[in-house]
């Protein structure tokens, strides 16, 4: 957190930052369970864990850097819509899916 210092030497903050994914909030189903059930639903068979790795791997393959570099273009749906396709195909792509079609229509229902 930033703090700024005016004259009077109050404190004054300038935001608060909350990291909700596993602090504050912990989704149910877990996302392996969630993703596997929609995958299902397009005939692909994969264990939560091998879903869940997929996605382990490609978030620290895109590293920190680019995903905040990424999530300044987020103030367009269509900008985030595109930056979960991209990123879910990678993932999707580790796991043998290479149906570019079938991971965009699996993304827009995870997504939904």
């Amino acid at each position: 957190m930033r703090k700024i210092f005016r004259e009077n030497s109050q404190v004054v903050y300038k935001a608060v930052i909350f990291d909700l994914h596993y602090t504050i909030i912990r989704p149910f189903p877990s996302r392996g369970i969630f993703y596997q059930r929609v995958l299902k639903k397009y005939g692909f068979d994969f264990q939560p864990r091998m879903i869940k790795r997929a996605f382990s791997e490609t978030w620290k393959e895109y590293g920190d850097e680019k995903i905040t570099r990424s999530s300044l273009k987020h103030y367009k749906r269509a900008n985030i819509e595109n930056w979960w396709f991209d990123f879910h195909y990678l993932a999707f792509k580790k796991l043998g899916l290479r149906d570019r079609k079938a991971a965009r229509s699996i993304n827009r229902e995870i997504s939904n």
